[in-house]
């Protein structure tokens, strides 16, 4: 699928922030002037490398990548996935992803409730009530890590600074900053016009055990992941 890639941008350093579980948070442009923070996840085991809400990587960093071991999985659970053409070509990993049209390659796994991941001790959860569904993985590990791409951000003032001025006055003004937050964006883009609404996916969220988040967007949430976003949650008019 040889094509012309999207450019590394601006990211930081891969960090291991729990055992074999690394987080790279980055950068996205998101119109003139204006760019905000994204964040990708890597899990690594047997040797093996899953990357989840892909980050092109600057050459230095991805040195440091395969040096952590081989890219063998692909995980898109959510929207991101610009860098995706990149890793394909590159590393030919085996490619998860739920269904949507546009991709421009082929999923060798739908991503679904129930589906058997590519590293033990987890399970994938479907925002249901979604126009555009989103599908969180759990780590069952460390207290429990929820690993999400847009549905729910941990935004701090300090990730304001990561990105452009512009960006970080947008994001401000659009009412994204706060840990565990709801995607602003987000819920209004997926949420359905009749019918069910995500309020029910989020009681269902609520009902998994987990202390940790690793957010498409911000920064690490740890220990008091599942407390912070069920106050978020009460705030929100579904």
């Amino acid at each position: 699928m040889s094509q012309i890639y999207t450019p590394s941008t601006s990211h930081g350093p891969i960090k291991e922030v729990f055992p074999d579980v690394f987080y790279v948070q980055g950068t996205v442009k998101m119109g003139p002037g204006v760019r905000i923070t994204r964040s990708m996840v890597i899990i690594r085991e047997n040797g093996g490398l899953s990357l989840i809400n892909a980050i092109r990587l600057g050459s230095e960093d991805e040195a440091k990548l395969e040096k952590l071991g081989q890219v063998k999985h692909l995980l898109k659970i959510g929207s991101h996935g610009m860098d995706n053409p990149y890793y394909i070509d590159k590393y030919q990993p085996k490619i998860w992803s739920r269904k949507e049209a546009g991709l421009g390659y082929e999923p060798d796994v739908m991503i679904e409730e129930n589906v058997e991941l590519p590293f033990s001790n987890a399970m994938v959860f479907k925002f249901k009530n979604a126009k555009s569904p989103e599908f969180p993985i759990l780590l069952r590990r460390e207290g429990g890590i929820l690993i999400t791409c847009d549905s729910v951000q941990n935004w701090g003032k300090k990730d304001l600074k990561i990105g452009s001025f512009i960006g970080g006055l947008v994001t401000r003004a659009l009412g994204f900053i706060g840990p565990a937050k709801i995607g602003p964006i987000w819920l209004k883009t997926v949420t359905p016009e009749s019918g069910p609404n995500l309020s029910l996916d989020f009681e269902r969220l609520l009902g998994l055990d987990f202390k940790h988040l690793l957010s498409g967007h911000g920064s690490p949430l740890f220990d008091d992941a599942k407390n912070t976003l069920e106050k978020q949650v009460k705030k929100v008019k579904f």
